[in-house]
């Protein structure tokens, strides 16, 4: 970890830009460093008026004060991450060592591609291997979970500041990542993100992965712009093929087309990537034609089950914010965080919004 000094030049660089990292990044890798980038007499103007103002000095502290009482930490990445192209970061919970494979995908993700993530992250962990990914609904949040439930190691890039996420349902799942891992940002602890800041982090997840495996996406996906990232570094990309009649598959599907990506269809196609032959005996969903798709049961428990009947019957009434299920039944916000994706996992229950939940037709 850098001195305080260096981390602060970086912190007050990042402040005087506005919270864009985009701005700050050229400035530090051509002065060689934070503190001779202030110095420098070519920093850009902007930022040299910015960062001699008082209360651009004042936020940067208040920055470092934060972070310490929110047990979070900003790094300046080194060589060792393949991150170094980004000047600062913040970070909660601990970088894993070992290999690490980053799955990304749709948002809008089906019960299907779900299924595939959670089951690769699942396989991924019970072979020693970590996950990372961006944290967003769908194939992100399915891979990470699918992680979690076996006890693995996970890694979440974000396109917010550590503390500006607003969804008490997400921060729930943040802070079981950050227990089991580490939770990344390059932005202020504050920012709650916006249509920029996205993209940029998706570079930083193909970097912390020694592969990327994207399992759903559209024509214009995100996800496509980490593999191009991953391709950019040397780092092998896999698709999972689809239906080419679905929107979700055109992406996926056009990358194993143009030769970008590799076919995944198993665990066992990482072998050459990770050396792992445990991967080849890796539980993986099956089903035939007109069947979904299914991995061996879990062992829901009864409580387990009561739960998530009463996330049900709350929701036959209409839509419900994440906040208005609290409310409505006895269960933590971690546990029902839990609840929620394994019913959307079913397809039982599908989100309308950052945290709005409505039941699908299965369940109605």
């Amino acid at each position: 970890m850098a001195s305080d000094p260096e981390v602060l030049a970086r912190l007050t660089l990042l402040v005087a830009a506005g919270g864009d990292p985009r701005l700050v990044c050229p400035a530090v890798i051509e002065a060689k460093g934070g503190v001779a980038a202030l110095e420098s007499t070519s920093l850009r103007a902007r930022l040299r008026e910015g960062t001699r103002q008082p209360q651009t000095v004042k936020e940067a502290e208040r920055q470092l004060a934060q972070a310490a009482e929110h047990g979070v930490r900003w790094w300046v990445p080194d060589g060792s991450r393949n991150v170094a192209d980004a000047a600062l970061l913040s970070l909660r919970g601990q970088l894993p060592g070992g290999p690490m494979v980053a799955i990304v995908g749709s948002r809008e993700a089906d019960p299907y591609g779900l299924l595939v993530a959670e089951s690769l992250g699942r396989a991924l962990a019970e072979a020693g291997v970590g996950v990372v990914s961006g944290a967003a609904r769908g194939i992100d949040e399915a891979a990470m979970r699918g992680a979690l439930a076996a006890g693995g190691r996970v890694v979440a890039v974000l396109g917010t500041g550590l503390l500006g996420e607003r969804d008490p349902g997400k921060r729930a799942f943040l802070d079981a990542i950050a227990d089991r891992g580490a939770v990344v940002s390059e932005y202020l602890l504050d920012a709650h993100g916006a249509t920029w800041t996205v993209p940029p982090r998706n570079r930083i997840i193909a970097a912390l992965g020694v592969a990327t495996v994207v399992v759903q996406a559209a024509k214009r996906s995100g996800s496509l712009i980490t593999a191009e990232h991953a391709t950019k570094l040397g780092r092998p990309v896999f698709a999972v093929p689809g239906d080419v009649l679905y929107p979700l598959s055109s992406g996926t599907n056009a990358l194993l087309g143009a030769g970008k990506a590799r076919v995944f269809t198993h665990p066992r196609d990482l072998l050459d990537v990770l050396g792992l032959k445990v991967l080849s005996s890796a539980a993986w969903p099956s089903g035939s034609r007109g069947v979904p798709p299914m991995l061996a049961p879990r062992g829901t428990g009864s409580a387990d089950l009561g739960a998530a009947s009463g996330v049900l019957d709350a929701l036959r009434s209409g839509a419900l914010a994440f906040d208005a299920l609290l409310s409505r039944v006895p269960l933590e916000v971690g546990a029902l965080s839990e609840v929620l994706f394994d019913l959307e996992l079913k397809g039982q229950v599908t989100r309308t919004g950052a945290d709005c939940y409505v039941l699908t037709q299965a369940a109605a």
